[in-house]
């Protein structure tokens, strides 16, 4: 399992939530727990980890 970075003491609260926003959306999509790094194609979406998308 990853893990995420800690976050700053100087980050500002719209900062912040910007970058659980951005953390949330690097997750992959089947187990939602890893960070994606497996890109489809022809969409070149970037949707799930290595791992869940060997079991495809």
């Amino acid at each position: 399992m990853e893990t995420e970075p800690s976050i700053p003491p100087d980050v500002t609260p719209s900062m912040e939530a910007r970058l659980r926003e951005l953390q949330e959306e690097r997750k992959c999509k089947i187990c939602l727990d890893r960070v994606s790094n497996i890109v489809f194609v022809p969409c070149g979406h970037l949707c799930c980890c290595s791992e869940c998308a060997d079991g495809m």
